[in-house]
């Protein structure tokens, strides 16, 4: 057979393939882990994913962007609730998306408590939390806050939406955070109003609430 001929039939039947994968409906639910390589931390991020059963990347769906996705106790600890919600017709079918913090100790001088207990603090705790003012001298916690907002703004949930083919706008994007994650939902709203449209935090700490100047259009729940 001719060459030609057989590299067109390679390159028809790749087309085809490629075409027909973006139409499969999933007859059950997935849920794993993918990363990416973030510029604006200079460093692989790993990030989990649920898709529910009977997804479709022709269709869209509602996002949930949480973070501390590197805490979740194995994956029916997200899984079977969702999966069970769904199925039951309690909620809609929806994307989930665990955006994994950095959780190795970054600040080997510790931190003092109350009770005088030193707590060694980990990337995460210089991600979720604008603490760049102290940290100017200290080159691998400088401008972390900010270059972790741009990773979550600009490459995270434009990745998600790409791979998964989803023409997503703020009102159809929602976000999920506990505690340090949750004061990083709060800085993420107050700098960015127009990226996503509700925002889930509970036990918000850290996040510079007090001194955030809200504009009079948000409508704001803090859950403790």
């Amino acid at each position: 057979m001719n060459k030609n001929i057989i590299l067109l039939f390679v390159f028809f039947s790749l087309f085809i393939s490629c075409q027909t994968s973006k139409n499969v409906t999933l007859n059950e639910s997935k849920y794993y882990t993918d990363s990416i390589y973030s510029n604006s931390l200079a460093e692989y991020r790993k990030h989990n994913i649920y898709l529910p059963k009977g997804f479709n990347s022709k269709n869209n769906y509602p996002i949930v962007y949480a973070t501390d996705g590197f805490e979740i106790k194995g994956k029916n600890f997200i899984k079977k609730p969702l999966d069970s919600l769904i199925n039951n017709n309690i909620i809609n079918p929806i994307i989930y998306i665990e955006s994994h913090s950095n959780n190795k100790i970054a600040d080997s001088t510790s931190t003092t408590l109350g009770d005088g207990t030193k707590v060694k603090l980990q990337f995460r705790n210089f991600e979720y939390v604008d603490n760049d003012s102290n940290t100017q001298d200290l080159k691998h916690l400088s401008n972390r806050f900010k270059n972790h907002m741009s990773y979550f703004e600009n490459e995270l949930i434009s990745y998600i939406e790409k791979i998964l083919n989803q023409k997503n706008t703020k009102e159809n994007r929602y976000f999920y955070g506990v505690s340090n994650g949750a004061g990083f939902g709060m800085s993420l709203l107050n700098k960015h109003p127009e990226l996503i449209g509700t925002y889930l935090c509970f036990s918000t700490f850290g996040g510079d609430i007090q001194t955030n100047t809200w504009k009079k259009d948000f409508i704001i729940q803090i859950y403790t």
